[in-house]
């Protein structure tokens, strides 16, 4: 229950009330000045909670009061006065307002708003149960209000800020093996699924960043688990051949027995945030091209509806791609 000392709501008879937001009272006090009242109410993103926080508005105005002048030569800004005994008249009659009220310049709005999020949640989740996207990007289906969005927001800074390549001798077949390894122990493999790495006998050497052929051969591989959803054999194979001007070219196939891929589709595969599976943020695709035409290869996708579909990726076996690309 709110204390004597808190302030839920201002009513202010004598001035015209302006806006009443999350917070703060806003009124008008002529044609050049508003007053914002900081109240006691608490907000958590969209939600006002019933219980407010005693002096919550006079911390909160205090604190404003503080940066706008300490900036006001650096960026000018609406501030005028929270003294209160420089405060009009009328504001002065009304105790209650004092520390908690802001006298400022009308100003243009300029609608910018940083919402930082980790959870779906607020206004997020309502944009997202009527959407499916938030901030217009696509999210995966089947998502709860306040679910983590950890894999989205991982696979968003992989996709937006690419790390510079580091070129060093990779086992091929070795990532293979190991990429196999980790999917056996993880929840995207079912009992009837089946994983088959196979390749030559020995190594399979290429130059390239190590760990971004890892993601490659992750993303392609769970998109192929994810397609076979009753289940069904995945293949990861890999092999020498020569490239059209006779070089050696490292060639990476991912292969699955599932749901195929419309033949509408293909020309919109690599475009982020365009996943078609539950599970997944719509970047997988997107960055394996990336990181493939980083290192100066190709991708093609075969695919039949109902019959499967078979990922070829090329790569130069020697580095032909620049080091920071």
């Amino acid at each position: 229950m709110a204390s004597a000392q808190t302030v839920l709501e201002t009513s202010i008879s004598e001035l015209p009330l302006f806006h009443r937001g999350k917070v703060r009272d806003v009124y008008e006090i002529d044609d050049e000045h508003l007053l914002l009242v900081a109240t006691d109410r608490l907000s958590a993103f969209d939600v006002v909670l019933p219980t407010p926080i005693e002096h919550k508005g006079k911390v909160l105005t205090q604190l404003s009061a503080f940066w706008f002048d300490k900036l006001k030569n650096i960026v000018p800004n609406h501030y005028v006065t929270a003294d209160f005994e420089e405060m009009p008249e009328v504001v002065r009659r009304h105790e209650v307002l004092r520390g908690r009220s802001m006298l400022v310049r009308k100003a243009e709005v300029f609608p910018v708003e940083c919402v930082v999020r980790g959870y779906l949640e607020g206004s997020g989740w309502k944009d997202y149960a009527a959407t499916g996207e938030l901030c217009g990007i696509r999210l995966p289906a089947g998502l709860r209000e306040s679910d983590r969005l950890n894999e989205t927001i991982r696979s968003f800074l992989s996709y937006a800020r690419p790390q510079p390549l580091l070129a060093r001798a990779v086992d091929l077949m070795r990532l293979l093996d190991d990429t196999a390894t980790l999917l056996r122990n993880s929840p995207e493999v079912l009992p009837s699924h089946r994983i088959t790495v196979d390749g030559p006998d020995g190594d399979l050497i290429l130059e390239a960043d190590e760990g971004q052929v890892k993601q490659v051969i992750w993303n392609l591989a769970t998109n192929g688990l994810r397609a076979m959803p009753d289940g069904g054999e995945l293949v990861l194979r890999a092999r020498l051949q020569l490239s059209a001007e006779g070089e050696d070219d490292a060639a990476l196939e991912v292969v699955d027995h599932g749901v195929g891929i419309r033949p509408e589709q293909l020309d919109f595969l690599f475009q982020p945030f365009n996943g078609s599976f539950a599970r997944g943020t719509g970047l997988g695709l997107a960055i394996v091209h990336r990181i493939v035409s980083d290192h100066g290869g190709e991708v093609d996708v075969q695919s039949q509806v109902g019959q499967g579909t078979t990922v070829l990726v090329t790569l130069p076996a020697r580095r032909r791609w620049s080091q920071t690309a």
